[in-house]
């Protein structure tokens, strides 16, 4: 039985029925693919053998040409001087691209790099070649045909081995996409690992937030919580009627008038008073102690009324700082009467002391980390997606390499 049918054989290559399919388990491919590449590689490696020692000897032959090439003397030649110079100029060029071909076909045994080295060496030799063969002519052709030579045993016998060689290719093809079925299957097992992991992070935010959130409503269930939301109301309800006594006194005041009264007094005890109420009436009437605004009042009403203080609406203005003495005392009172209910209450209020403010930052904080790594979760699961769908590639591109060999593989996972 011939050698390539011995290969078509073991390789399954032949066209069979589906019954006679190989079947193939995944983790069976990689000792599979190894058996078929070292049994390939050898069949290769002993029809080659027979082949190189044929190059060889053609190699041999080039370099005994090339030495005739190199000795050979233009002298003797009948042509002109700039002739014979071009001419050993493109020789000893032409000589050098040789020996660097026949020093590549040495060192590169692979035959298949044969066709390569040839073709490279043609492109670099042509202007020499061109030159040299001015006045050389049978030396350079015993050359061309030795290399011809080599170019056509290298050719027959890809042609006879193609088979051969297209199933070598197959093979190589198949134990590197393996490899990356290999890889691309840790990197699923390790982002597997990752969500694994980021799933039972959440799980215990989510667990943390919902304690945390029992806690803050039994404390505010609790009867300090209670008493301290009682107290903060009465506060915000005691600070609401100060804001509105504070208004109203503040409306009294007319700065405009206080500010032409100034403008007008001479005693310098009247003047600081009432510069005060027109900066800050609140403060003003707290500090004020014989309440001498009472005085002042008066005495703008009498120089409204005398016209020494023009004023636009000068009734109404009269009618509005009208004040006595129980008015102004009755303002002032209520005035440290509430400053001094809230300030009370405050004390009370910072004797409650409850957790709740500091649970509600743990639970934001907690929020927080959850949203994190929710976050992280769906970066993961995007990953494991397009892993999936790169593995599924890879095992089809597998499957279909090796119907080219009949044979069927096959897998427990899903793809």
């Amino acid at each position: 039985m011939g050698i390539i049918n011995k290969i078509k054989e073991f390789l399954k290559q032949e066209k069979k029925e589906e019954s006679e399919q190989k079947e193939l388990q995944l983790q069976e491919l990689e000792n599979w693919l190894n058996e078929r590449n070292t049994f390939i590689e050898k069949e290769l490696k002993e029809k080659s053998k027979n082949i190189q020692n044929q190059i060889t000897i053609l190699i041999e032959k080039l370099e005994e040409e090339t030495k005739i090439l190199e000795k050979l003397d233009l002298k003797e030649k009948r042509e002109g001087e700039r002739i014979k110079q071009i001419t050993e100029l493109g020789k000893k060029d032409y000589i050098q691209a040789v020996e660097k071909l026949i020093q590549s076909l040495k060192d590169k045994k692979e035959i298949f790099n044969i066709p390569y080295e040839i073709n490279k060496f043609a492109v670099s030799s042509a202007k020499s070649h061109y030159k040299a063969t001015h006045l050389i002519g049978k030396e350079i052709e015993n050359i061309t045909n030795t290399i011809k030579e080599i170019r056509k045993l290298n050719e027959n016998f890809l042609k006879e081995n193609l088979e051969l060689i297209k199933s070598s290719n197959l093979i190589k093809f198949l134990i590197n996409t393996n490899l990356e079925m290999k890889r691309s299957k840790d990197s699923k097992h390790e982002i597997e690992e990752q969500i694994e992991n980021i799933k039972k992070l959440i799980i215990k935010n989510q667990k943390e937030i919902d304690e945390l959130e029992k806690e803050i409503k039994k404390m505010k269930e609790s009867i300090e919580a209670k008493k301290r939301e009682e107290l903060v109301k009465e506060k915000i309800g005691i600070e609401r009627d100060l804001k509105n006594l504070e208004s109203k006194i503040k409306e009294i005041i007319d700065k405009r008038v206080l500010e032409k009264y100034l403008y007008l007094e001479k005693d310098k005890t009247k003047s600081n008073i009432t510069q005060g109420y027109i900066n800050d009436p609140i403060t003003a009437i707290l500090s004020d102690e014989n309440l001498t605004f009472v005085e002042i009042t008066k005495k703008i009403k009498e120089k409204i009324t005398n016209k020494e203080i023009l004023i636009k609406d000068s009734s109404k203005i009269v009618e509005k700082i009208s004040l006595n003495k129980e008015i102004l005392l009755q303002y002032k009172n209520n005035l440290l009467k509430m400053q001094k209910q809230i300030k009370d209450l405050e004390k009370e209020i910072n004797k409650i002391q409850l957790k709740t403010p500091e649970l509600e930052n743990e639970k934001l904080r907690t929020e927080a980390k959850l949203e994190e790594n929710n976050n992280h979760l769906e970066i993961l699961l995007k990953k494991q997606e397009k892993i999936d769908s790169k593995i599924k590639e890879i095992f089809s591109n597998m499957a279909s390499a090796l119907m080219q060999q009949n044979v069927k593989l096959i897998s427990k996972e899903t793809f």
